[in-house]
């Protein structure tokens, strides 16, 4: 039987390949089912308990990987603005080495935006159709907004350029 969920054999693996898709979708799925029934949560990103006797719809576990993906984009904008804020900062002096160094992130978010939708479009488009696409699209959304996150904190933190 052809396993629809394989990684491309023809390329070796990246070294920013930290979580492999398939990784990164068994997550989804396990934060669909991880929720306790009758957990009092405030958390919007909790997953109520299934009224189904514990069984997990496919529509339930794109629900919860959108969910994930929503909360990892929420902290990729507030890094984010955190950055965008302290880079600006050092780009403002006029005589500043740094000049440009704002424009230069900015254009590099934006262009990371549209590579992240359109690489995870291709990366679902295997299931295009299918009940699983969602999940995929968000669970790739996720491990990519993830490594973004980590891309950004050294510019949040203050590591300067060399």
């Amino acid at each position: 039987m052809c396993n629809p969920i394989r990684q491309n054999s023809s390329r070796a693996p990246l070294p920013t390949d930290k979580v492999p898709l398939r990784s990164a979708i068994a997550f989804a799925a396990l934060l669909a089912v991880a929720a306790p029934a009758g957990a009092a949560n405030a958390d919007s990103t909790r997953i109520d308990a299934p009224a189904y006797d514990g069984v997990v719809t496919q529509q339930m576990l794109n629900a919860g990987a959108a969910r994930e993906f929503q909360r990892f984009d929420a902290i990729l904008q507030r890094v984010w603005e955190q950055a965008s804020s302290r880079v600006h900062a050092l780009d403002a002096p006029a005589d500043s080495v740094l000049t440009g160094w704002h424009a230069a992130l900015q254009d590099a978010q934006d262009a990371w935006l549209a590579y992240r939708e359109a690489h995870c479009v291709a990366e679902a488009f295997r299931f295009r159709g299918g009940s699983i696409e969602p999940m995929v699209l968000f669970a790739c959304k996720t491990l990519l907004t993830h490594r973004r996150i980590e891309e950004l904190l050294p510019e949040v933190v203050g590591e300067a350029p060399p």
